[in-house]
């Protein structure tokens, strides 16, 4: 049994804060409908994890197939916020100043409001005379992302995913699924691991153009001597590009 008095907290935390931004991003992914294999620029988290996760921003890359981490002061510049009062719960307490307060929490400032709620604090709003302490469970918060990125919250961590696809992350998406398809192709064939073999494909122009500037990593990653273009072969689904792969075994 592990000697849990042994278990560093320096550790362990930076690690769990790691694990569940990667879970937050992937469903980022899911939700943007971009698959892991695609390359995005950028993820974007809270600046206040920035020393928390010190070299681990470098695990965070390569889970998510981020080229870069920003940490940000300011989430509220890439999301929209709506908030209003969660009758439910807010009604008994409030009775006829709830409609009061949904009048108010229009006005606030709703950034503020969703950081101290998510870190279970509450907020104060002015009704008229009164000032009412919101509590996290007395406000329904929707979050959306603007346009261009998407966003994943839970509890008080937030993972923004900027998913603009410029021409250079489409074509490494198109070489990767290459990649992906050659290496199921190999262990269909019955290849050995250590077997080098030859890739010949006929695909369309832009698949083509991707397979050409990306051919050193796809034959570095397969273990290939040569990638010919050529006619016959498997037909694979390269994100939206029939191409036709053909793999042939080198001898020894």
């Amino acid at each position: 049994m592990a000697d849990e008095a042994l278990i560093s907290d320096a550790i362990e935390g930076p690690m769990d804060l790691v694990r569940d931004l990667v879970s937050l991003g992937r469903s980022a992914r899911e939700d943007a409908r971009i698959k892991v294999r695609q390359p995005l620029t950028k993820v974007i988290v809270d600046g206040k994890y920035k020393e928390t996760l010190g070299d681990l921003t470098q695990l965070l890359m390569e889970e998510l197939n981020i080229k870069t981490v920003d940490f940000e002061d300011n989430l509220g510049a890439f999301m929209n916020y709506t908030v209003k009062p969660n009758f439910k719960v807010a009604g008994p307490i409030l009775g006829k100043k709830v409609k009061l307060l949904g009048r108010a929490m229009a006005t606030v400032d709703a950034p503020a409001l969703v950081a101290a709620t998510s870190a279970g604090k509450a907020f104060p709003v002015t009704v008229g005379d009164d000032t009412i302490e919101v509590t996290p469970e007395m406000v329904d918060v929707r979050i959306s992302a603007k346009e261009g990125f998407d966003v994943q919250t839970e509890g008080e961590h937030f993972v923004i995913i900027d998913t603009t696809l410029t021409p250079a992350l489409i074509a490494e998406g198109i070489a990767r699924e290459c990649v992906s398809k050659v290496q199921q192709m190999r262990k269909n064939n019955g290849f050995e691991v250590t077997d080098h073999i030859r890739i010949a494909y006929k695909a369309d122009d832009e698949a083509a153009a991707a397979i050409q500037a990306y051919g050193d990593f796809i034959k570095k990653e397969t273990l290939a001597v040569s990638l010919t273009a050529c006619e016959g072969g498997e037909v694979c689904d390269l994100n939206g590009h029939d191409t036709e792969i053909a793999l042939e075994r080198v001898q020894a």
